[in-house]
């Protein structure tokens, strides 16, 4: 087993109590060839601190081993086919499942980031515009984001990076991830938005 450890240093202005959350694990992604880890690594860092700020670890899990909430282990004793990643809120981990592409994953990828991102780091204000003023009132991006307000956020979130020219199909929502999300005052794309860091602290396992 491998184990490198990335210590990147601050710009100015980051408050400095974040610096002892930012403690991340990557694990599994040495089993798969599809995606190099320094591509992950370049993903992540795209990134604001307060983003990935607390999160414990991003494992890869193609054998389906790591159990889903309690109210879906009660059907299921894996993780159904159907699922290709998972937010575990509790442990603050992030498990990606399956993926037979780049798009794929880093959808997947970016969309249980956006979990973390919703469930964690939102304000409560945020939240509740997020829910009444955006998600009930505005067209769905994906058939996934119709489920509920934090799977639309996640796939708005996922496709604010990956795919931007489709999230302007609902300008609303695009607006809000890119001011009050990633606190952008300009239309600059997502390679020039991180200004809180110029990289991150991450422990990797691989």
């Amino acid at each position: 087993m491998t184990i490198r450890h990335y210590k990147k240093s601050k710009i100015n202005g980051i408050q400095s109590k974040l610096k002892s959350d930012l403690h991340l694990m990557l694990s599994g992604f040495g089993n798969q060839k599809l995606i190099p880890v320094n591509d992950i690594l370049d993903a992540i860092n795209k990134l604001p601190d307060t983003h990935i700020a607390g999160l414990r670890e991003i494992k890869f899990d193609p054998n389906r081993e790591t159990l889903l909430p309690n109210f879906i282990t009660r059907l299921f004793h894996k993780a159904p086919k159907c699922c290709k990643g998972v937010f575990q809120q509790k442990k603050r981990t992030i498990v990606i499942y399956d993926f037979d592409s780049r798009a794929m994953f880093f959808h997947v990828l970016y969309h249980e980031i956006g979990h973390f991102v919703y469930f964690l780091t939102l304000s409560a204000q945020r939240k509740k515009d997020w829910v009444t003023n955006v998600h009930k009132t505005t067209p769905f991006v994906t058939s996934l984001s119709k489920r509920n307000a934090a799977e639309d956020f996640a796939e708005c979130y996922s496709l604010y990076i990956t795919e931007p020219k489709l999230l302007k199909h609902s300008p609303q929502k695009y607006d809000f991830i890119h001011q009050h999300v990633f606190n952008n005052d300009n239309d600059s794309d997502i390679e020039n938005t991180s200004l809180y860091f110029d990289s991150v602290l991450l422990d990797k396992t691989y």
